[in-house]
């Protein structure tokens, strides 16, 4: 049998194939990613791992990073800093 013939007497099969061959070939380009995020950047790989476990694209974490103001680690404790002083009546 050919392949041709495959896809002409069992189109649902070809579909099932393709359908599972894109899914593991997802599943290895994430590892991936996360392989290279683990070299490159270990301090971010816990950050990325749930990003790329719900499948964001770069696109999509490009929009939401302009979208939302970045907050450094420094201004958040200043942040807490101010507000437990103010809650102890210190500022």
């Amino acid at each position: 049998m050919t392949l041709q013939q495959l896809k002409n007497q069992h189109p649902e099969l070809i579909q099932q194939i393709r359908a599972e061959a894109t899914k593991e070939a997802v599943l290895a380009e994430r590892q991936k990613i996360l392989n290279i995020a683990s070299i490159v950047a270990p301090e971010l790989t816990a950050k990325l791992k749930p990003l790329i476990d719900a499948g964001v694209t770069p696109e999509q974490v490009k929009v939401l990073l302009n979208a939302v103001p970045a907050v450094s680690e420094r201004d958040k404790k200043a942040e807490i800093l101010d507000a437990l002083k103010q809650a102890h009546g210190e500022a």
